[in-house]
């Protein structure tokens, strides 16, 4: 029925339906045929690699630089990965309008049917309910050597509801996803954005900070309770800490620190090794300590805490970074170098103006964050309605 939203159709679906159940082996695809890319060397394939999923898109590659045999696949074939630990990744094989053949990693299962809807079943591959079975199919020694066996995996029993209705379920989470795809858009892309004004003071970081410090360089003491440790891991590119994984040192330890290496209400940490150039501002008076990877940014009153937070996570410092970061296999901004960042300082006054626009913005795309898990409960509720749940 049509909802009450102009120009917007959604399909409902009685709870509790029950469809008859088949195993997904009869979809499995028989016969796939396997090659050794090497052997046309200067032939471009597109190549579904493991990592290519996580891409979205294919790795366009010559043969000679396949390290390996692969399996042939076509438009509509639907893959899941089998490896530990890259499960819970389907995907369907698109068109490709540039003629090149279409291969992909042997740790995919391959399915092909006329009998299925390649992206209903793609659904279906991720839901809850499969992917519970399906690591009861595991085997292997652990690690990435744990791989799930493909006959196993066929006497998984699935739904399958008529072609027409899987159409509509496959229309009616593909809205759902659209939606999520345009809101995780708005948070990839979105950076505070700080028009500098030709007569701002630019200033060095040093100048507007009481200090600039990193975490002790010896290794700490662990603990089983005690004070939570933070390293560079814990710190996600939502700009927080994940304190649930951390490990814990004596408060002994925490004590012994100097007061510039502890952090308090309304400092700021930087990352600047590996992913460095990610700020986080601290808004409670939590004890915990920190590794040499992070850097912490006690503000003086000659700035505005919030602003200079924002600064720091904005382009205009993320190009200093850029251009400071050195090393090869793990990129560093050193703590001199931070400190001489390049500071705009307007009036206080201008400051909280723009603090106050900043955080309007970002009200909207926290908002987008509610949107991508509400419609992703969504996509839930409907899986969970084709196997029979509520």
């Amino acid at each position: 029925r049509k909802s009450k939203t102009r120009s917007v159709l959604y399909f409902y679906f009685p709870t509790g339906l029950i469809y008859n159940l088949v195993p997904v082996g009869n979809f499995i695809k028989e016969e796939v045929k396997t090659i050794d890319p090497r052997n046309t060397p200067d032939e471009i394939f597109d190549l579904w690699s493991i990592p290519a999923y996580d891409a979205g898109s294919p790795e366009i590659i010559r043969g000679g630089d396949v390290g390996s045999q692969k399996k042939v696949v076509f438009p509509n074939d639907v893959l899941i990965s089998r490896i530990i630990p890259h499960i819970r990744r389907a995907c369907v094989v698109p068109q490709n309008s540039n003629n090149r053949r279409q291969i992909a990693s042997t740790e995919w299962i391959i399915f092909s049917s006329d009998e299925i809807v390649p992206e209903f079943l793609q659904n279906i591959l991720v839901s809850d309910h499969f992917h519970t079975s399906f690591m009861q199919t595991i085997t292997g020694v652990g690690g990435s050597l744990s791989r799930a066996n493909p006959s196993a995996v066929g006497e998984i029993k699935i739904p399958l509801p008529p072609i027409t209705i899987q159409k509509e379920i496959v229309t009616e989470i593909e809205g759902y996803q659209k939606v999520i795809n345009g809101a995780r858009a708005v948070i990839d892309n979105y950076r505070p954005h700080i028009a500098i004004a030709p007569d701002w003071e630019i200033v060095k970081l040093s100048d507007v900070t009481e200090s600039i410090s990193d975490g002790d360089h010896m290794p700490p003491p662990k603990a089983e309770n005690g004070i939570p440790f933070i390293t560079i891991s814990n710190i996600n590119k939502n700009n927080q800490i994940d304190f649930s994984k951390t490990f814990f040192v004596p408060e002994e330890y925490y004590e012994a620190l100097k007061p510039h290496r502890k952090p308090q209400k309304d400092d700021i940490l930087y990352t600047v090794t590996g992913s460095y150039g990610i700020p986080v501002l601290i808004e409670s008076d939590i004890k915990f300590c920190f590794q040499r990877h992070i850097g912490l940014i006690r503000a003086s009153a000659k700035i505005n805490t919030r602003y200079l937070y924002y600064l720091l996570s904005s382009r205009f410092i993320l190009n200093q970074a850029d251009s400071a970061a050195t090393g090869v296999a793990q990129k560093t901004v050193s703590l001199t170098t931070l400190r001489d960042f390049s500071i705009p300082v307007p009036p206080i006054e201008i400051q909280k103006a723009i603090v106050a626009e900043i955080e309007a913005e970002q009200a909207l795309v926290n908002a987008n964050r509610e949107l991508i898990e509400r419609f992703e409960k969504k996509i839930q509720t409907v899986l969970n309605r084709i196997w029979g749940g509520e």
